[in-house]
């Protein structure tokens, strides 16, 4: 690949990287939650989405809560999305094995499918 891109006026001076480095790149590029800036409210446009009404389970900002959300339960969004990812990490965890289990199970159906209609034909034949 490196050679193929010194042969060419194209792509002669572009920089020619491995695939474990590449990887690492894009990790280090992909922005975490607190990295990125809050959205904004689309009741108020100068506010962002700082909280989450437990109550309505979805994003209200600073005057949501004093308006239309005083009397709800809410938390700071950053904290729910935390723990929302840790519930799904969890949840991936109990799920894997179940998923594998399933796949084996469909390998093992398709293998006997096959040998069925392998029989079927030479019964036929």
């Amino acid at each position: 690949c490196a050679r193929a891109h010194s042969r060419y006026k194209r792509t002669r001076d572009h920089e020619v990287i491995g695939v474990p480095e590449l990887k690492e790149r894009l990790i280090a590029k992909t922005p975490s939650v607190k990295s990125k800036p809050p959205p904004i409210c689309p009741k108020h446009e100068d506010e962002k989405l700082k909280f989450f009404c437990e109550t309505c389970q979805h994003p209200i900002c600073r005057d949501c809560t004093v308006l239309q959300h005083k009397d709800h339960n809410y938390s700071y969004l950053t904290d729910v999305v935390s723990d929302f990812k840790k519930k799904i990490t969890e949840g991936l965890k109990t799920v894997m094995p179940k998923i594998t289990e399933c796949r084996d199970a469909a390998s093992t159906v398709a293998k006997k499918q096959a040998e069925l209609e392998s029989r079927s034909k030479k019964a036929a034949d």
